[in-house]
């Protein structure tokens, strides 16, 4: 499973938006196993119902034997080239913070990403709690999970954040 957010230039409002949101649905600053079930899809709700989050949100599932690093690069770039056919400008530079990814991946994560024909990038890694966009990233996986595992109250709102073109999912 590979969740990704875009947020080109308006990083910071996304940030203290999905801050707001944490705060607002009482899920705080944590990740979505360790939040209880009805703050989590409050957080998710709040998301759903915000127009600040339209072409932000990627998903994809991994199928078949392909790498962690591999198949977040390919999701990663898709992400990217689809959140930038509903923008105006040019692309210079991308750059990324990938949940998991170790220092030393770095190099290899760029070369692989490359391949699939975005611009200079500059990728760090994180874990899920450093930051709000990271977070918002390992929301979206769990909701989508959760849809995968048969609930149809994820599954209702993994089609509103669609509807409402808050959500794309990559291959």
């Amino acid at each position: 499973m590979v969740a990704v957010v875009v947020a080109d230039e308006e990083k910071g409002h996304l940030e203290e938006l999905v801050l707001r949101l944490e705060r607002e649905s009482g899920k705080g600053r944590v990740k979505w196993h360790k939040a209880e079930h009805p703050r989590r899809m409050a957080f998710m709700e709040a998301v759903a119902a915000h127009p600040g989050f339209v072409y932000s949100l990627y998903v994809s599932v991994a199928t078949g034997k392909i790498s962690y690093l591999e198949a977040t690069a390919r999701s990663t770039a898709e992400a990217v080239s689809l959140h930038l056919s509903h923008q105006l400008e040019e692309l210079r530079e991308v750059r990324m913070v990938i949940d998991g990814l170790q220092k030393g991946e770095r190099s290899a994560f760029r070369q692989t990403v490359s391949r699939y024909g975005l611009p200079r990038v500059t990728a760090t890694g994180a874990r899920d709690e450093t930051t709000a966009l990271v977070r918002l990233a390992d929301a979206l996986a769990g909701l989508k999970r959760a849809e995968l595992e048969g609930s149809n109250e994820a599954a209702n709102l993994v089609d509103r954040l669609k509807r409402r073109s808050i959500l794309e999912e990559v291959s």
